[in-house]
């Protein structure tokens, strides 16, 4: 990533499908890009969630979620969460 021109800025971003912090990559990520940010990939995440909802439950919580996801900013997010 560096080779190819990627700065330790904040804006310098890792997504990962399980917990970022029990990977090597993350711990890599962390070595040469110490002010990066690691958050946890949506699709895995929301996919958990959806499994341990009830089946009846799972259609409104799930747009709740997905209301937060797209909102652009956090000052966009429905209040109501």
């Amino acid at each position: 990533m560096r080779e190819n021109g990627t700065r330790d800025t904040p804006r310098t971003l890792l997504s990962a499908a399980g917990s970022p912090r029990d990977t090597g990559l993350e711990k890599a990520v962390e070595a040469v890009f110490p002010s990066s940010v690691r958050i946890r990939c949506w699709f895995h995440r929301l996919s958990n969630i959806r499994a341990k909802l009830p089946d009846e439950a799972a259609p409104e919580v799930m747009a709740h979620l997905y209301a937060v996801r797209d909102a652009p900013t956090s000052d966009n997010c429905p209040a109501s969460y």
